[in-house]
């Protein structure tokens, strides 16, 4: 059973979690509660959910630390959590999570120090989603707290820039990993491409910046990755056909978000269907242009015409 508890205006906060606490006692089997409000939360109020011990999935914005704290206590079944708290929660208070053992997805919003990452993914060896903003920069040894994770398939950080070398730690600690997105503050070379190659079901890479990425290390990326279906990077070099050429003789691109330098021949290009079996797996496509982009040819536009009558999403 679900229910999807939303879209209310508490203007008079306790009718507003009189209402909440009715449906939650109505529903004693619920299995999902999402809650969006603008009013805080008591800590006590978490005691409520208790009398739904069977909850999997909770989304809720808006509550103190406390009162995730308390709120964990009482859901030992739970096995995803998305949460946007009024403060950071400290080291300490990473504990709290590991009572409950089945947490597979964690999505926490707002700034977070490295130290209680650290302690969150010791405190839940079976996490296979996380996206977590942090504070500051990873150091290379802090790889060895994702490494506790063994099951990881989604990392996806934002915040600070980080350093090449603990994201090459951190994909060697990670085979199983299908999803990343990292904010980074340098430039791959081509032979860190190979760190990639560590997690070869890596299907969706996310790579923001700036700086932008060289299109050797994208051609060795793509190489790489096999299986990679969605990628978004941006690219330090313009945007022309043999760059197209890169993208399109990945296989199993089917989303791709790059940012550049427009130039004509590049749509022509990443456009084309691959042949055999004259058919591009490419399914959307999205060119963020820079300043000094070029207007498209009439060639590209009239690539980007048939791709579109193929049922292909092109943005630029």
């Amino acid at each position: 059973m679900q229910v999807h508890i939303g879209g209310f205006d508490f203007r008079d906060f306790s009718l507003g979690f009189e209402l909440i606490k009715g449906m939650l006692e109505k529903y004693p089997r619920l299995k999902e509660v999402r809650m969006d409000i603008h009013e805080r939360l008591r800590d006590e109020d978490a005691d409520s959910f208790g009398k739904c011990p069977n909850l999997e999935k909770i989304k809720i914005r808006g509550v103190s630390v406390s009162f995730v704290k308390r709120l964990l206590e009482r859901l030992p079944n739970l096995r995803e959590l998305t949460v946007i708290a009024t403060g950071r929660f400290a080291a300490g208070d990473a504990g709290s999570f590991g009572q409950c053992p089945e947490l597979k997805k964690v999505w926490i919003g707002r700034w977070q120090d490295i130290s209680f990452i650290d302690k969150l993914l010791g405190s839940l060896p079976k996490l296979k989603e996380l996206t977590i903003v942090a504070t500051g920069k990873f150091a290379e040894g802090n790889a060895d707290s994702f490494g506790q994770c063994p099951g990881l398939e989604k990392v996806w950080i934002d915040g600070e820039r980080q350093n090449i070398s603990f994201v090459k730690e951190l994909l060697k600690m990670l085979p199983k990993l299908k999803e990343l997105k990292i904010n980074v503050g340098e430039q791959f070379t081509e032979d860190d491409a190979g760190s990639f190659g560590q997690c070869p079901g890596l299907e969706r890479v996310r790579i923001d910046g700036p700086p932008a990425q060289r299109i050797s290390f994208v051609k060795e990326l793509l190489r790489q990755l096999p299986e990679i279906k969605d990628l978004r990077i941006r690219v330090d070099e313009e945007l022309d056909e043999s760059v197209g050429e890169v993208f399109r003789e990945s296989s199993k691109l089917q989303h791709l978000v790059v940012t550049g330098c427009l130039m004509p021949g590049f749509l022509k290009s990443v456009l084309r269907p691959q042949a055999p079996p004259q058919v591009s797996p490419l399914k959307q496509l999205t060119v963020n242009e820079t300043n000094d982009s070029q207007p498209p040819s009439a060639e590209d536009e009239e690539a980007v015409e048939a791709a579109k009558a193929r049922g292909v999403m092109v943005r630029f």
